[in-house]
This record gives C-alpha cells, structure tokens and sequence, in this order.
C-alpha cells in the first residue's frame, strides 16, 4: 500500500514538473529565465547604432540580457529572439502624417538600415511602423527571415521599389507595406505583383497608398490568396473596370475589403466581390463608381460597413435588404441619389434599426424631411446629412438618440424652433453643426450637452436673447459659432464664465450689446480665435490688463475699441489676422505695434483716425 502510494505521488510530482515545463517554453512567452544569445544582442546593438532615438524608445537596450529590452521578446524554451515591436509609441503625438510631425520617431544616423538584423532567423514579428526611415528602401535583407509570420513597415518612410523577394517569406500571415512615403510624397511602388501568389497563408494584406498602377495583373495576383480576411488597396492607382476575367473570386475567407481612392470608373454591377457573402466590411469612397446600385447588395448578410461616399451612384439602395442585419455604419455622402432622405431611410432593414451607429449622407442631392421615426434608430452614434435640400422642422425623435456624438444637417432649409426636447437625452453630443439652415429661434439652455466640444449655429435666423445660463453647462466646449443670426441682448459675464476650454467664439453679425470688460474675458484660457464684428459692443478695457489668452485671430470690425488704440493687443504676438476697421479709434499707432505684429498676414484698421508712421514694406496692411 505504501509503494502505490509512494508511486501516486511520484507520478503525480511528474506530471506537475511536464505542465511546468510546457507552460514555460511557449514561444509566444517573454522570457524570465533565459539570457538572450549574445550573437542577437549584438545585432540589435548593431542596429540601433544605425538609427537616430531622439524620444529615447531604445534607452533600456543596454546590459546583457537583451530579452528584457523593451520592444523585444525571446523564446523561453530556445532563447531566440522572436519578436522585435520597434513600433513608433509616439504615434499619437501626430498631429497629421507629414514628415514635419515625425520628429519623435526612429530614423537612420546614415544613408542606410543596418543589415544586421538579417542575423536574426528566428524572427516571427517584426514592427518598424510609425518611424521615419528616411525615404529609403524596404531593405531587401528583410526577405532572408524566412521565420517571419507578422510583417508592418507601414507609415515608416519607405519609399522607392518594394523588393520582389518579399515572396520569400512563405510564412508570413500579415504583411503591411501601407502609407510609406519620402519627404517630397514619392511612394513606394510596385512594378509587378508576381511573387505576391508565393505568400500563401497570408489573412492580413495592406498595400495601401502603395503605387500599383503599372500591376495590371493585380487581381489575379490577390486571387491566389485564398486564405486572405484582410485586403487593404486603397489609393493604390488602380484603374479600369472592376470587372474581373475571373468570374468567381477565390477569396471566399475574405472579411474586409477597403479598395477606396481608387479611379475604377466603371458600374458596381459586375463587380468581383459580390459573391463574397462573408464580407463585413467593404470600403470603396472616392473610386469613381458610376450608376445604380445593384440588387447584388441584398446578398451580403455578414456586411457591418458599407463605405460608397464621393462617387457617382444614384438612385436609392435596392428594396429588399432585409437579410442585412447587422449593419453598422452606411456611408453614401457625395452621391448623387436626388431622392428623399426619408424614403432612403425606409429602405434599411428594420433589423439594422438597433446596429446601425453611423449613418452619413451629406452631399447627396437629397429632399424632404427627417423622418420622425428617427428617434427608433437608438444606436445611432453619427447622423450627418449636411448640404443636401432638406426641408421642415427638425423632429424630436432625435431627442431620443441617446448614443449620438456627431449631428450634422448643417447647409439644408430646416426651419422652426430649436426646443429643449430636440435635445433631452443627448448627454453624449460632441459635435452639434446646424449652420446654414432657417431656424429662428432657440428655446433650450443646452443644459443636458455636457460633453459638448462644437456648437455651431451660425448663418440662421435665430433671434431672441441669450440666457444668463445659456452656456454654463458647456465646460468641454472648444468651439462656439453664432454668426449671422439676430441675437440681441446685452452680452453678459456669465455668458462666458464656464467656457475655460473654448478655442473659437464668433458671434459676428448680429445685434448684441453692451459694455465688455476684463471680466467677460477672465475665464477664457484657451482662446485663439475671437470675432465680435458687425455687433454693438463697446470695450472697457485698462490699458494695464493682460488677457489670459493668446489669440491668432481677432476680428473687431465696427467695435468701438476706442478712442485710444488698446494696449493689451500688446501681449498678443501669436496674432496671424488681426481687423480693427471702423472701431472709433482716434491715436497715433504705437511704437510696440510693428514688432508685435510682425508674423501677421493681415492687419486691416481702415476707417478709423489713426496716425503715424508706416513700415517701409507694409505687405500685410490693409489701411
């Protein structure tokens, strides 16, 4: 009894030891307890003496065990350096993708990349996206890491011929060569899509932005790809009809098609991808699709995205969609439908009502009104309709939309009242753009618009007086517009009290009145651009007062600054466009005023009494 018992537990003592040992040599698992291979150290040594940090990504490769550098992973049970994820974390800083924003990115100390990283033959992952490289090319010694599954040098300053000999790396799974370009916006290209069939397993395929216009042979090329899920080709050159000679496409798997940008102008309706019923996105924007949309549409039950803005389609979508249920965003804006908006929206599926969050029609030669129903599509999280015909009150379903964040009928002839209802359950709201249309009058506080960021009612017909509490509940407000309407009323402290985060505030045009003082201004940190024009507004200001703000933009036409000229447009030296006309002014132009002004590209004080002298080249004065 004893030995089965001593025999139970050395088993069971067995077992622990071989689940042990299994859990800890994953190569999917940083290691804990393996040094890295000195030869690899070496190499990334060698490779980050080639490059320029100066973000410091790379401060923690020092030391011996390079598995504990940041960005790098080696395998527990072989010590190989596998992943290497050099991925610009900085990405975020970007204020766009031009070179100019890239100054926090890995770039090349010389001409070229070190080859050194070729030494590493266990690679499974590598990311160089979000870098800048310079301009130069993909490095052809890439292709020798024949263990690689995962692949992304985009946005990384490539640029010139993709190498052929990428076809090499049979394993690979993902490969995104997206969006690389040099200084002067040459992009990468590529001549001849030959080797692309020799990637077999790939699922995950982003070429866009890459020039592909000389690949006539591009389709046939990606249908030999039939494990694909992901095909990103947008803005690719690509040209012709969509029409394939091919008629049934191999890509069966295929779930995300994005081939916008594109200059295909030809018809939908013989499209390749319409046997494609798994897919569940499909983005084809600005790609110079022409006629009707085909009835092939009603097939594709899986679609969640469907993206046909900025081309030439019109008419309304087929009749019976109502196999496509899970719809989550539909954009058709920039279109030619010439329909009404309302009978467009009876065509979507009644089961797409709850899935449905984005839905964009603007620029579309649309009619009639908003739907009352609206407010049944609860889900909804942007509604943009801007610029098209539309007529009518706005209704007050849409009061009940409340996961909306962008509502834009901007540039239409809805008219009538703006009540609180219209806007009771929209506590997500950042973006409210109703400008260009007819209303007349607003009878809602905004109280319930805390997330609020952009309020734009400008060039309307609202009149009435502004409440003491009009804006207090705006605290996230960055951009307020009331131009062009007939607000009246004096403007009061309060008005402004609670806007600490307002970048813009124009309430140019219109008939508001009253003293302003260093009050009304005292709690706008953050604003750059004022325009109190056309108004009856008269400024109390001391001469010794320093805003709180620094402003790029100040527009004062027909304010009466005077008579003296304002002192405290002394400590605005950010300005780029500053107008005083006709604001009663009646002093000499001091002496501060050139130098403080002198990065403006326009200074216009015409219709006042000003005197003094000029600089000798006033280029930016509008007298």
């Amino acid at each position: 009894m004893a030995k089965l018992a001593l025999l139970i537990r050395g088993t069971a003592l067995l077992l622990c030891l071989l689940v042990f040992q299994a859990a800890s040599t994953s190569d999917g698992q940083a290691s804990v307890s393996r040094a890295c291979i000195g030869s690899e150290r070496d190499a990334l040594l060698s490779f980050k003496a080639s490059l320029l940090d100066p973000a410091g990504h790379l401060s923690s490769w020092q030391g011996e065990d390079c598995c504990q550098w940041k960005g790098v992973r080696c395998s527990n049970r072989t010590g190989h350096l596998i992943k290497l994820n050099l991925r610009n974390i900085d990405m975020g800083y970007y204020s766009d993708y031009s070179y100019p924003n890239r100054g926090r990115s890995l770039s090349l100390s010389a001409g070229e990349m070190s080859s050194s990283l070729a030494t590493l033959q266990h690679l499974r992952y590598l990311d160089l996206s979000w870098n800048n490289f310079n301009g130069t090319s993909i490095p052809i010694y890439l292709s020798s890491l024949k263990s690689l599954r995962y692949l992304n040098l985009s946005r990384a300053g490539f640029s010139g011929r993709i190498p052929s000999q990428l076809g090499n790396l049979s394993k690979l799974q993902y490969l995104d060569l997206s969006w690389n370009y040099d200084y002067y916006g040459n992009k990468s290209y590529i001549l001849d899509l030959a080797w692309l069939p020799r990637l077999s397993l790939l699922r995950h395929l982003d070429m866009s932005y890459v020039d592909l216009g000389s690949a006539r042979d591009w389709f046939q090329r990606v249908n030999m790809l039939p494990s694909l899920k992901v095909l990103r080709l947008s803005v690719c050159g690509l040209n012709g009809t969509m029409s394939a000679s091919t008629s049934i496409s191999n890509l069966t798997h295929l779930e995300v098609l994005d081939m916008s940008g594109n200059t295909f102008h030809t018809s939908l309706k013989h499209a390749w991808f319409w046997n494609l019923t798994g897919l569940k996105e499909l983005h084809l924007s600005d790609s110079g699709l022409e006629g009707s949309i085909p009835s092939d549409l009603a097939n594709m039950a899986s679609l969640q995205v469907i993206d046909f803005s900025w081309n030439n389609l019109v008419g309304l979508i087929p009749k019976k969609l109502e196999n496509l249920c899970n719809l989550a965003s539909m954009r058709f804006s920039g279109n030619n439908i010439g329909l009404s908006l309302e009978e467009f929206m009876e065509r979507l599926p009644k089961c797409s009502w709850n899935t449905l969050q984005e839905l964009t029609l603007g620029s579309a030669s649309m009619t009639g009104n908003l739907p009352i129903w609206i407010g049944n599509m609860t889900n909804l999280s942007i509604l943009q309709a801007d610029s098209n015909m539309l007529t009518g009150p706005l209704p007050v379903g849409v009061g009940a939309l409340g996961n909306l964040k962008i509502l834009d009928l901007s540039y239409n002839n809805l008219s009538g009242v703006l009540l609180k209802e219209h806007f009771a359950s929209l506590g997500n709201l950042k973006v409210l753009e109703l400008s260009y249309n007819s209303f007349n009058s607003v009878k809602e506080q905004f109280a319930s618009l805390g997330k609020l960021e952009r309020l734009d009612l400008s060039h309307n017909s609202l009149s009435g007086v502004l409440l003491k509490e009009q804006f207090a509940s705006l605290g996230k407000l960055e951009n307020l517009n009331l131009s062009h309407n007939i607000f009246r009323g004096v403007l009061l402290k309060e008005h402004f009290a609670s806007l600490g985060n307002l970048k813009l505030l124009d309430l140019s045009y219109n008939k508001f009145s009253g003293v302003l003082v260093e009050e009304h201004f005292a709690g706008l940190l953050n604003l750059e651009y004022l325009d109190l024009s056309y108004n009856s507004l008269r400024f109390a200001i001391d001469k010794k007062w320093i805003p709180p703000f620094r402003l790029k933009v100040a527009r004062f036409r027909s304010c009466l600054l005077g008579p003296n000229f304002p002192e405290w447009l002394k400590s605005q030296s950010n300005i780029e466009v500053l107008v005083l006309s006709n604001a009663n002014l009646d002093d000499i132009i001091p002496d501060w005023f050139w130098v403080t002004f002198s990065q403006a590209s326009f200074l216009q004080a015409s219709g006042n009494k000003l005197h003094g002298s000029l600089p000798a080249h006033p280029t930016h004065v509008s007298r």
